[in-house]
C-alpha cells in the first residue's frame, strides 16, 4: 500500500523535476532549499548543490525528458526520507507543489502527472496521467519478507494455492499457466 508520505513524495519529485530547466526553476529550487534548511536537516547544505547539479543535467541533455525520468525516483526516495524524518513539512511540500503547478510553462504542466492509487490490503492498483507508473515499495526488513512466518497462507513455499508454474518461471493464476 503505497503510504501519504510516499505519495506525496512522488507528486513533490515530479513537480520538481518538471520544473528543472523551466522559468520556474529558480523559485522552486528556492522553496526546496528553504524548506530542508527550516528543519536544520544533515542535507540542508547539499540540497542545493544536487539541485543545481540536476538542473544542469536537463539543460545539458538531448533528450530532456529522459534524464528526467531518471531523477525523478532519486528526488522521490530523498523527499520521502524528509517527510519520514519531518512529518510537519508536508504542508509545506504541498504548498510548494501548487505554486509550481501553477508556474510551470503550459507544455510542462502535461509532464506533470496525475498518479491515481487504490489499495486493499497485500493489493494494490497504481495508474497515471501523463507519465510513467513508479512503484516503489518496502514492507517491513528484508529478513521479515523472506521470512516464512510473515508470508501470506501458502506463499512460504513459493507455491500458492490455485498457482502453477508459468513459461517464465513466475506464479500464474490457476488455468492461465
Amino acid at each position: 500500500m503505497v503510504d501519504e508520505a510516499t505519495a506525496l513524495a512522488m507528486a513533490g519529485a515530479t513537480t520538481v523535476v518538471a520544473a528543472m530547466a523551466t522559468t520556474a526553476w529558480d523559485s522552486t529550487r528556492d522553496a526546496v532549499v528553504r524548506m530542508f534548511r527550516s528543519r536544520d536537516t544533515a542535507e540542508q547544505h547539499t540540497v542545493q548543490g544536487q539541485l543545481t547539479a540536476h538542473d544542469h543535467l536537463v539543460r545539458q541533455t538531448e533528450d530532456t525528458e529522459q534524464v528526467r525520468q531518471i531523477l525523478l525516483p532519486v528526488w522521490g526516495q530523498q523527499l520521502e526520507t524528509f517527510l519520514n524524518q519531518h512529518p510537519d513539512a508536508a504542508g509545506d511540500l504541498s504548498a510548494l507543489i501548487s505554486r509550481t503547478r501553477h508556474e510551470l510553462p503550459r507544455a510542462k504542466q502535461a509532464w506533470v502527472v496525475q498518479n491515481i492509487t487504490a489499495s486493499a490490503p497485500r493489493s494494490t492498483a497504481l495508474g497515471t496521467i501523463h507519465g510513467n507508473v513508479i512503484q516503489h515499495n518496502h514492507y517491513g526488513s528484508p529478513t521479515e519478507a523472506a521470512s516464512p512466518a510473515t508470508a501470506p497462507q501458502g506463499e512460504s513455499d513459493g507455491q500458492g494455492q490455485g498457482q502453477g508454474q508459468g513459461a517464465d518461471g513466475g506464479r500464474t493464476p490457476e488455468g492461465s499457466a
